[in-house]
């Protein structure tokens, strides 16, 4: 919707939509707690579910498209396809990031709590987690115009996995802030490099359908990711299967973006 709305500054578009969006994690998390201990996880769920049901009514009756006259797409790429390797790669770098991610949004206050923090102030370390994505979020434009978009998305996945360590440790109020400013700017990063990273490998006609596929196979990961964890910690007695998983994914998928070696007979500054 972002890059339709803005054609000829998508990255801008789609970086200034998720600041905005920052703030919910910062709002929801708290309040969350407060629900809970008021009135139980389950007014706590039913609260937040009406909620989010009421934006998408208003949002699906009065947002309109405002698509620029005359604009084309700026680049012709190939359409989605699985038989090419920037597009594979992205995809599990993508499900990797998401196991992890997942595991920091569904843990990260038992952790806390786990490890010390009493709960008012581990929900409170969340909440500011959720605060500074926007410290992932307002540098994207200068970041970008400084370094391609995959160098971006894995100094992101880099800060994630770093983010899931500390959480293990977060038993401090320091440690405990430090993950909050770690984890959140790689989770707010990701957040519009997603789509801007969609934007480079597919045509614009077809980002929809591409923005599906990916959103679909991060939002998968994101709900195995905390599953395995759980049934783990289950069959363990301990949550620190949730960060060694966590840890893992999000390196794994720093690994697996790095730049493709060049053709045999290409240099390699080709």
């Amino acid at each position: 919707m972002a890059v339709r709305a803005a054609p000829r500054e998508g990255t801008r578009a789609i970086a200034l939509l998720t600041i905005v969006g920052a703030f919910s994690s910062a709002i929801y998390l708290p309040l969350a707690a407060v629900l809970v201990d008021a009135f139980g996880w389950r007014v706590a769920l039913r609260t937040m579910a009406i909620g989010a049901g009421v934006v998408l009514v208003v949002a699906a009756v009065f947002v309109r498209e405002r698509v620029e006259p005359g604009a084309a797409p700026r680049r012709s790429a190939a359409p989605i396809s699985l038989r090419r390797p920037e597009v594979v790669r992205f995809l599990v770098a993508t499900a990797l990031a998401g196991i992890a991610i997942g595991i920091v949004l569904v843990y990260q206050v038992p952790l806390m709590v786990g490890a010390g923090l009493p709960l008012a102030t581990a929900a409170t370390v969340a909440g500011v987690r959720g605060a500074l994505q926007i410290v992932g979020r307002l540098p994207m434009t200068s970041m970008l115009a400084r370094w391609d978009v995959r160098t971006v998305t894995r100094l992101a996945f880099a800060s994630v996995a770093v983010g899931v360590i500390l959480l293990g440790f977060a038993g401090n109020l320091w440690v405990a802030a430090l993950f909050a400013l770690v984890a959140g700017f790689g989770i707010g990063a990701w957040s519009p490099l997603r789509g801007i990273y969609a934007d480079e490998l597919f045509d614009r006609s077809r980002l929809g359908a591409a923005m599906g596929t990916v959103s679909m196979v991060s939002g998968l990961a994101v709900a195995a990711g905390p599953a395995v964890a759980g049934v783990l910690a289950d069959l363990t007695g301990t949550r620190a299967w949730g960060v060694v998983i966590g840890a893992a994914s999000a390196m794994t998928s720093v690994v697996i973006l790095r730049r493709p070696p060049p053709p045999p007979n290409q240099p390699p500054n080709a």
